[in-house]
């Protein structure tokens, strides 16, 4: 059996202390550890935003727009041949950038062979005009013209002769004055004559004749 002692006065006193209340700064304190593990959970869990910086430039800005239509080129250039054939080679692609006088294709023509045999005939006839213009003649005009310059010569020195004849016979009373004159107007024929061979021989074609038939002049 247990017993306790029981004070004078006759009040029983407690054997516990009553608890004492929190300050106010436990609180602020609490407070701002409250706050600080918030902030710091906060800061770890956000999604982090890319920065990026760059340096400004200057250039053209696209901007497409659709539409429908036929496109055509600026400078059409039909590529058409001046005879039917066939073709046989063809030296450039499709969409090729071609210069001006480059070969595009080879065609077969049925006709070129007569064609290129008429050209050079046409050719050689060029050529052999040129060269008559160039000698005032042919070869058979020169051997010709010679002919009739020993011809005119011949009977102009004779038609001379005999006006000497008549002037020495007339002195003598042996020829009348009209016979004098026929030999005059004879000789006159003959220089007349043999002057208009020359001519011909010298200068058949006229000048615009010649510049015709010379090559033309290339620039340099």
């Amino acid at each position: 059996m247990s017993t306790r002692a029981v004070p004078a006065s006759g009040v029983i006193a407690s054997t516990s202390a009553k608890p004492h209340a929190p300050h106010r700064w436990q609180w602020a304190l609490l407070i701002c550890i409250g706050l600080a593990l918030m902030a710091a959970t906060y800061a770890t869990t956000r999604t982090k935003a890319d920065v990026r910086v760059t340096n400004p430039t200057y250039q053209d800005i696209e901007s497409t727009v659709s539409t429908t239509g036929i496109v055509v080129p600026v400078n059409d250039f039909p590529a058409r041949a001046n005879f039917s054939g066939l073709v046989q080679r063809i030296y450039v692609k499709l969409g090729q950038r071609v210069r001006p006088g480059q070969m595009l294709l080879q065609m077969k023509d049925q006709y070129a062979v007569p064609k290129l045999e008429t050209a050079r005939a046409a050719l050689d006839e060029a050529e052999v005009n040129r060269e008559n213009v160039l000698n005032n003649g042919s070869q058979e005009d020169r051997i010709g013209f010679a002919a009739d310059l020993a011809r005119a010569q011949a009977e102009q020195k004779e038609a001379a002769s005999n006006l000497d004849s008549m002037k020495a016979l007339i002195k003598k009373g042996s020829v009348s004055e009209a016979e004098v004159d026929a030999a005059t107007q004879r000789l006159d024929a003959a220089n007349a004559g043999l002057r208009a061979l020359i001519e011909r021989m010298t200068h058949r074609y006229s000048p615009s004749d010649v510049a015709s038939a010379l090559p033309p002049t290339r620039p340099r």
